[in-house]
């Protein structure tokens, strides 16, 4: 479909779930996440409008935001530490339990990381220090602040990672998604309290106070 961009030009786009995926994630963690349900229905029954202004609006970033993303960095973080741990194989394998419903075609796709395993044999780098996949071992006192809506790092994977952490304290932020600190006073007020005496109790008072997003329908 063509839309027009914030220069008035037209932008020919094609949608599917590679452009979609992507999309939610980035939606869940900021005030658009009210919209993923109105966007997906609309897609579903013909009308990939929202979508589509979404994904062209991505494409026309400003100057002075291209290239913020490093990409060597993030090549060397997800090929050492994750890709290169694992196999094309292994990853539609756990795919496929958790989503049994999709086609091979898309669980062969990571949803953050596109098509890793191909950019991983190109960038061709070795394995990480076996190290950096040991669980952290500390009684120092740690905070972690998990949004609810948080669709890249899941709340569920906490107790995974926080088992040899001693004394941690997690706070769950009702509505937050991904990086909570950049969107909720709450989390913010929480992790100053924090670090200005990790040894006082933390007070979580607000987090009854924090409002739900309220999510768009069809209708609307």
């Amino acid at each position: 479909m063509t839309v027009s961009g914030t220069s008035g030009k037209p932008i020919h786009l094609t949608i599917d779930g590679f452009k979609l995926m992507p999309l939610i994630l980035d939606w869940s963690a900021n005030d658009k996440v009210v919209d993923i349900p109105r966007m997906i229905y609309n897609v579903a029954y013909g009308d990939a409008a929202i979508a589509a202004g979404a994904i062209a609006l991505a494409a026309e970033k400003p100057a002075d935001q291209q290239g913020l993303l490093g990409m060597g960095l993030a090549l060397d973080a997800y090929c050492q530490d994750m890709a290169n741990w694992t196999t094309p194989q292994q990853a539609l394998a756990h795919a496929k339990i958790a989503m049994p419903a999709f086609p091979d075609s898309v669980l062969r796709i990571a949803p953050t990381g596109s098509l890793m395993f191909h950019e991983c044999a190109a960038w061709d780098t070795a394995r990480s220090d076996p190290m950096t996949h040991a669980p952290a071992v500390s009684a120092i006192p740690t905070l972690i602040l998990s949004g609810t809506f948080d669709s890249k790092t899941s709340p569920t994977w906490i107790s995974e990672s926080t088992r040899g952490l001693r004394n941690n304290v997690v706070v769950h932020i009702p509505g937050a998604g991904h990086a909570v600190l950049p969107r909720s006073t709450c989390g913010q007020s929480i992790m100053s309290a924090f670090v200005d005496n990790p040894a006082a109790s933390v007070d979580t008072s607000c987090v009854a106070h924090v409002a739900i997003p309220q999510f768009t329908t069809p209708a609307q």
